[in-house]
């Protein structure tokens, strides 16, 4: 996994460590409740990516390995200011656009992500 050094051109991604993950999905996936702290979905945090701080960012790179759905992910609890240890990921179906149902199995589905965390 890439990491690089902080430098004079800080806010660039090109400084920051960042990593790519495969996730499988959860064996039986909880809706996520909408909130200044969401919970549900499926939790993911730095230690996915190997990454040794809390994480700026995280986005899916495609739909799932079926291509049957596709990824959110959410700041848990969200913060403007301070990198993230707790993120969550909403598991929607690509082709209804809804979210995927309670106790829904997703073990079979993986998704590919992209993370990356504070200098």
């Amino acid at each position: 996994m890439p990491s690089f050094p902080d430098s004079p051109r800080n806010g660039c991604w090109g400084d920051r460590p960042y990593a790519l993950a495969e996730v499988a999905g959860p064996a039986s996936y909880v809706q996520v409740v909408n909130g200044v702290a969401p919970s549900g979905g499926q939790a993911i945090d730095n230690t996915t990516f190997g990454l040794s701080a809390g994480l700026e960012g995280v986005e899916a790179v495609g739909a799932s390995s079926t291509g049957t759905y596709e990824v959110t992910a959410i700041m848990a609890p969200f913060s403007p200011l301070v990198p993230v240890n707790k993120w969550i990921l909403r598991w929607v179906v690509q082709s209804t656009g809804a979210e995927a149902g309670a106790g829904v199995n997703l073990s079979a589905e993986t998704i590919r992500l992209r993370a990356f965390g504070p200098y």
